[in-house]
């Protein structure tokens, strides 16, 4: 996320950087998800691959999620438009 809070605007960058986060997804935790998620959105980058895969894995952790973890998400994916009615369901399950 730290990336996102700044004005740095590196297209290779965020290529890597999403490569690297599809390989470890496995391995993130809710936090890690929705901050990847928040950063990614916050940037503007297009990268529907890797904001639907984030979409689903916070999706099967919902559970686990705080309040900001929710509204959060829920904001990178109506940025986005990752997620769609799978993740809103859960959402407002939630």
């Amino acid at each position: 996320w730290a990336l996102a809070a700044t004005v740095l605007r590196d297209e290779a960058l965020c290529k890597a950087m999403s490569a690297e986060a599809l390989k470890k997804l496995e391995y993130f935790d809710v936090q890690n998800v929705q901050n990847t998620l928040w950063a990614f959105a916050k940037m503007r980058v297009d990268d529907p691959p890797l904001m639907d895969a984030l979409a689903a894995s916070f999706t099967e952790r919902i559970g686990e999620a705080s309040v900001q973890d929710l509204t959060s998400t829920a904001w990178a994916c109506a940025l986005s438009g990752a997620g769609g009615e799978r993740l809103a369901a859960a959402v407002n399950a939630a």
